[in-house]
């Protein structure tokens, strides 16, 4: 097990896909930096060029139904950076909203058809479980790798417009030890829902065999069929249940606006309970496959 491991993390970092991925992150990851930057001089000059506006009445405050629910829009792509004072944004809302929405989801699913579906076309699968490797070590194997992408994508993303941020404006509040804390539990908790989106779309290849139809079902899946779930949200309460429980809600739940421990607790134990579901399925599956 742990050589097959060793050899797709080889594989994981020789693969072109790979690279170009990673290359893309970085040159988004920049742009976004820039593009708060930019926002924030606008509103700096914007906020000088008018009178400053005058506040009529005490201050809304929200409900508590409004408290308890975090503020999702399902469809919603891109990154989202959310600033409480524009012309100065914090470390800290940068980092909340450069996970985005759609877009992260996307690189997991071409990530995935180039690692799985490639070894198909390749016809090596065949050559490496020749050698007595079991099919549910070779699948778990795999599964790992893809992890270690994710991570490794993810954390890119996240990271480098939130240092850029913080370096020029500031976290926003005490770098303490809770913030730090703050921090890996939000990327932790988007590690345990992004390893079940791998592990949807290596359900998707695994059946399929094709890189093409790979690819275009988990775009539509994790990209298009929000804005039409979204019309359904709030509508009847069996669909908000039934929701609740995929990675279309507990991926942008995580980092939301009002999201509390017990949204994000909640996110983590229904993405536990379906990875080990679906790779249970992928398994299953792998194993009655005839592979060339």
């Amino acid at each position: 097990m742990l050589r097959l491991i060793k050899a797709e993390f080889y594989k994981l970092f020789k693969n072109k896909t790979f690279k170009v991925l990673i290359a893309f992150i970085m040159v988004l990851a920049i742009a976004a930096a820039g593009l708060m930057f930019l926002d924030s001089s606008e509103g700096f000059i914007g906020d000088n060029d008018g009178a400053p506006e005058q506040q009529n009445g005490p201050a809304q405050i929200p409900s508590a139904a409004e408290e308890r629910e975090p503020a999702i829009k399902p469809g919603e792509s891109g990154i989202q950076f959310e600033s409480s004072v524009p012309e100065r944004p914090t470390g800290k809302e940068t980092f909340q909203g450069a996970f985005g929405g759609g877009l992260l989801e996307i690189f997991f699913v071409v990530l995935t058809a180039a690692l799985v579906v490639g070894e198909y076309a390749a016809q090596t699968i065949k050559n490496i479980l020749a050698y007595g490797n079991k099919r549910e070590h070779y699948y778990l194997a795999k599964f790992i790798a893809l992890c270690c992408g994710m991570v490794i994508i993810t954390g890119l993303m996240a990271a480098v417009p939130t240092l850029a941020v913080t370096l020029k404006y500031g976290w926003g509040a005490p770098f303490s030890f809770g913030e730090a804390a703050w921090v890996l539990k939000i990327f932790f908790s988007k590690t345990i829902v992004g390893a079940v989106i791998l592990s949807i779309v290596m359900l998707i290849a695994t059946l399929s065999r094709h890189y093409g139809a790979t690819v275009a079902l988990g775009i539509v899946l994790f990209t298009v069929s929000p804005s039409f779930l979204g019309f359904f949200v709030g509508k009847y309460a069996w669909f908000d249940k039934l929701y609740k429980l995929t990675p279309l809600y507990n991926w942008p739940v995580i980092t939301a606006v009002g999201a509390a421990d017990s949204h994000i607790l909640t996110a983590v134990k229904v993405s536990i309970l379906s990875l080990i579901i679906l790779l249970g399925m992928g398994v299953l599956l792998f194993k009655k496959q005839d592979v060339a």
